[in-house]
């Protein structure tokens, strides 16, 4: 319930604090003194939207305040607009809008003039009934398997739309992967290629140059390894008589060694470095291959395979076209049969609750004023799916005996409207969650015994819920626990909403008003004083 309300800088409103019984408080007075703006702003505070134009001084922040006692618990919400932002806190600590929406819109269940035009739109017919039984959750499966089946319906749809050029794509992708297929696709690979060409590019020069070292040491005057050989047998006659020339002997010989091993060596290199035409061609093939794969498919052999990859997962395991279709088709008519069970689970729930919601809203019919009327809602196929189902409703009406039942926006007068709609709201009242009810102005066209009547079924309404009332009906307002009246303030030509609590002579004297206008008589203020006795 709410215990207090502060607004500041709201249109007319300067700054006001309305405190709040925990019991039926209703709210009257001028005409645009404010009355509405503070159901509106307790709208706000609970996640409506913020209309600019509504900002009294746009140098300061709007503000707006409200503490509840929720679940036993104090709990306090704010919600402040300032330089083009808005923000909330709960409790002191900020608060998304969509966490405050999710937790605490269903504090306060309101119910306002212009909802009474729910009953004239067929289509708002159906939310008040899913409302009554209280099927959200069945609602929620419901959103989520229709879409699913529209997802699954629009695949299927665009594969038979799409088959050339499925197809085409199939084909393209098997293509792509047999080129990529057609060399070996490894990194270790290509460099061993490339290191294979550059020998074949250089091998010309290196045989030339083997050549040439293999012709030096045959020749007989300047081999190297032949004038050494000539030069150990010589010293080698003096190797016994001097050290020095052992010495030098012996490192001639090593010399000679290394110089045999590097001949046999170079003579090797020949082997190594000699290709035919055949080698030739089968290389250079490679290397183009490589560098056309790298160029086409990413620049590098690790793209190119990454490429072929995801050509062969969306081939999905090479299912033919007529393989895949039929896989979305079994999709769909899956996802469709779970539709299907879905809505006509939600169906038969809604046939079943709309007679025990059609009994109760007309037992209140009879208690304002209506016994003759009676609705009926019906409930038939809509020839469609949605995602709130296959079902159509709509409430029907006679409003005297012996007539037949019509559709509600036929026959229904305005006074009659507002009698309906607050019949559905009561009904309504004793599922809703919220332990608030707000009713604006609901009294369009009501006057008389009949507004005693809805004075009377919302002061029992109020034994179970808080209810603050906006109202022009002095039947409704004597029957109220807490009178609040809203007021116009003119200072300095500027407009203030200004408010009072009635008690005792002062909220007698507003009935009477309300009863007679602004000239109060005795007369209104003795019939006054019996309303307020009365109720």
């Amino acid at each position: 319930m709410i215990k207090e309300l502060n607004i500041k800088n709201f249109a007319i409103i300067d700054s006001l604090c309305v405190k709040f019984d925990n019991g039926f408080n209703v709210i009257t007075g001028e005409t645009g003194a404010g009355k509405t703006l503070i159901i509106k702003a307790v709208d706000i505070l609970l996640g409506a939207k913020i209309n600019k134009k509504m900002i009294r001084d746009e140098s300061v922040a709007l503000e707006i305040n409200a503490k509840f006692i929720h679940n036993g618990k104090d709990l306090e919400i704010s919600r402040i607009f300032k330089r083009e932002r808005s923000y909330s806190e709960v409790n002191k600590k900020r608060i998304s809008i969509s966490d405050l929406l999710k937790k605490y819109s269903s504090l306060v269940q309101f119910q306002r003039q212009h909802d009474s035009n729910d009953l004239l739109d067929v289509s708002k017919h159906i939310l008040m009934l899913d409302s009554y039984i209280g099927i959200e959750e069945e609602i929620f499966t419901l959103n989520n398997l229709f879409y699913a089946y529209l997802d699954d319906k629009k695949r299927y749809d665009d594969m038979k739309i799409n088959a050339i050029a499925y197809r085409d794509k199939i084909n393209l992708n098997k293509f792509q992967i047999d080129e990529l297929n057609s060399i070996k696709l490894d990194v270790k690979e290509e460099s061993l290629v490339n290191k294979k060409y550059k020998q074949f590019v250089s091998s010309k020069d290196v045989i030339d140059t083997v050549n040439k070292y293999i012709d030096l040491n045959e020749d007989f005057q300047i081999s190297p390894i032949i004038n050494i050989e000539k030069n150990i047998k010589s010293l080698s006659r003096y190797q016994s008589e001097d050290t020095d020339i052992n010495d030098l002997v012996n490192r001639l010989e090593e010399v000679l060694i290394e110089l045999k091993d590097i001949k046999d060596e170079v003579s090797n290199l020949d082997s190594k470095y000699h290709f035919n035409e055949e080698e030739k061609s089968v290389i250079e093939d490679k290397i183009l291959s490589y560098e056309q794969i790298k160029r086409k498919y990413g620049g590098s052999i690790q793209s190119a395979i990454k490429f072929r990859d995801t050509l062969i997962s969306e081939i999905d395991g090479d299912l033919s076209y007529d393989d895949k279709l039929e896989k979305l088709k079994n999709k769909l008519d899956l996802s469709k049969k779970l539709y299907m069970n879905k809505a006509q689970e939600v169906s038969a729930t809604r046939k079943e609750y709309a007679l025990t919601m059609q009994k109760k809203i007309n037992d209140y019919l009879k208690k304002v004023d209506m016994p003759n009327s009676k609705i009926k809602i019906l409930i038939k196929p809509s020839g469609r799916y949605s995602d709130n189902g296959i079902d159509e409703c709509e409430i029907y009406i006679i409003t005297n005996k012996g007539e037949k039942f019509k559709p509600l926006q036929e026959i229904a007068s305005g006074g009659e409207i507002s009698r309906i709609m607050l019949s559905i709201s009561l009904v309504l009242s004793n599922v809703n969650t919220g332990s608030t009810l707000i009713f604006d102005e609901v009294d369009t066209g009501v006057s008389g015994a009949t507004a005693s009547s809805m004075g009377n079924l919302l002061k029992g309404l109020a034994d179970r819920k808080q209810l603050i009332v906006v109202t022009h009906l002095p039947q409704i307002a004597s029957k109220a626990i807490a009178h609040v009246y809203c007021y116009k303030s003119v200072n300095f030509s500027k407009t203030k909403a200004k408010l009072k609590y009635l008690k005792n002579e002062s909220r007698k004297k507003e009935i009477a008003r309300m009863l007679s206008g602004e000239k109060i008589t005795q007369h209104s203020l003795k019939q006054a004083e019996r309303f307020i006795l009365d109720g």
